[in-house]
């Protein structure tokens, strides 16, 4: 449960939108590149960092209300900047070799199933559970209100069930 020590100890910010501007001009030229909406794949990843800096903010709360239960250490973090990037390059790529599922029926079934599997296999509490049902939340229309995409007025369909993997696989 490291998230978010490095910024407990140091007093440092849980948002960086200087960074997160830089994570989705590179995930959206990539989706791009690989014939993808990059739409799509910047909302996903905006959904992936909100869950990470909810998760981050819940540990702060928690760590404010019980301060012996705070990290009294963190991780070198310099290294981790190239293991998300490789991670972000998984996602996207998955998206792109997903990406007739991601418009079929089978889609929202898949979602549900992927979810389950991820939070059993990895053991994910209530907090982290929230946290992937809020970083796939674009996924699917059903999951969204209204079930719009964005700026369309359409409903959409199921988006990347099969990527789940990969986003269960973020370092929360």
């Amino acid at each position: 449960m490291l998230l978010g020590a490095s910024e407990w100890l140091t007093g440092g910010a849980v948002t960086d939108p200087a960074r997160v501007r830089v994570v989705v001009d590179q995930v959206s030229a990539e989706a791009q590149s690989n014939g993808v909406a990059s739409d799509f794949v910047t909302e996903v990843f905006t959904d992936q960092i909100d869950a990470t800096e909810g998760i981050q903010y819940s540990r702060f709360a928690g760590w404010k209300f019980d301060p012996a239960t705070a990290r009294t250490s963190a991780p070198d973090l310099s290294a981790s900047g190239s293991v998300i990037d490789g991670l972000n390059h998984r996602m996207v790529s998955g998206i792109a070799a997903q990406w007739p599922l991601l418009h079929s029926p089978a889609c929202g079934g898949e979602l549900t199933a992927a979810k389950a599997t991820v939070a059993s296999e990895r053991g994910f509490d209530d907090l982290y559970r929230a946290a992937l049902d809020a970083a796939t939340r674009s996924y699917w229309a059903a999951s969204r209100p209204g079930g719009a995409a964005p700026g369309t007025g359409r409903r959409r369909e199921c988006r990347c069930a099969a990527t789940i993997r990969s986003a269960g696989s973020r370092p929360w």
